[in-house]
Order: C-alpha cells, then structure tokens, then sequence
C-alpha cells in the first residue's frame, strides 16, 4: 500500500467514468496510483491482507486502498441489462488471505460476536471484486492472558501452489 493514498474526489470520480481513449492527460494523472495498484492485483495470484480490525470494521486506511482498486471497467463491469445483478467481476482466479487481529475475541465464524465483525464481511464481498475465488481469514485475537500469534506453519499451507516468487516460508 502506498504512504499516503489518494483521495477520491470529483475529479477522480469523472476520471473513472470516463473511456479511457476519452480522458485527458490530468485524468490519466488522477487515476494513475489506482491503475499502479490495479496492475499489482492483474499480476497476482494471491492477495495477502494484513490488518487490524477497528471499531468493529476495516481501518480508514485499507478503506481508502479498496477505494482505489475496485473501480468500474478496471475490476468489475456494469450492465444493466443484467438485471438485478448488474456488477460482475472482470479479474478471476485470485487467492485472498486476510490475516486480522482484534482486541476482543469471539469475531469468527461461531464467536459470540460474529455479528460484530464488519470487516470479514465487507473483505469477502470486495474481494469478488477482485476476482477472489475462496477467502482464507486467519484471525487473531486477544485473550485474558495475552495476545495469541499466528503459527507460521500452520498459516503457509493455505498458501500452497502460488506462482508468486515473494513468498517464502
């Protein structure tokens, strides 16, 4: 991810929803971290997201990242002559691994608080957008005698097959 992302703003926004034959130099500067950012997700086989969970959702951070990179004609399509279900994924075949820590415990699949977790929720439904066939969440959370670490050895199995060269045990 980037120091400091780019905000979306009107420009930003004509920019998308302009052809891209159609968009003047400036446009193409606007969209151009969002494109970078793109191209990284085009390359990939597998995504691997780090991150806390805030106030029961994703940080502004990560929300500003997924801003950039689910974009209209680049990661998914419209056509309302699909009805009901007007957007569909362009990108395909990609792995997401969510890697998240919490305060609290309880935020998985049978936890007292899974309603609480806005975050694996909203990451699943992004990630169709990414072209994510399964997501993998390995959550980790605090308990009354510490934090629990994720284990390695246990975590690189779900990442069997990748074609990307970055990763290493």
């Amino acid at each position: 991810m980037q120091p400091s992302m780019p905000d979306r703003d009107e420009a930003w926004i004509a920019a998308c929803f302009t052809k891209p034959a159609a968009r003047t130099p400036a446009m193409a500067a606007v969209l151009a971290p969002s494109d970078e950012l793109i191209g990284e997700i085009e390359s990939a086989d597998m995504i691997v997201i780090g991150t806390p969970m805030y106030n029961y959702g994703m940080p502004a951070r990560l929300k500003a990242w997924v801003d950039q990179v689910v974009r209209v004609d680049r990661t998914f399509s419209f056509d309302l002559a699909r009805g009901d279900w007007p957007l569909a994924p362009i990108l395909s075949g990609k792995a997401l691994i969510l890697l998240t820590s919490s305060g609290e415990f309880g935020f998985g699949a049978d936890g007292m608080r899974t309603d609480m977790n806005h975050l694996d929720p909203h990451l699943r439904v992004v990630g169709r957008y990414l072209g994510v066939t399964p997501l993998r969440p390995q959550r980790r959370d605090s308990r009354r005698n510490g934090f629990s670490t994720v284990s390695v050895p246990n975590f690189w199995p779900c990442c069997r097959g990748s074609r990307r060269s970055g990763l290493s045990r």
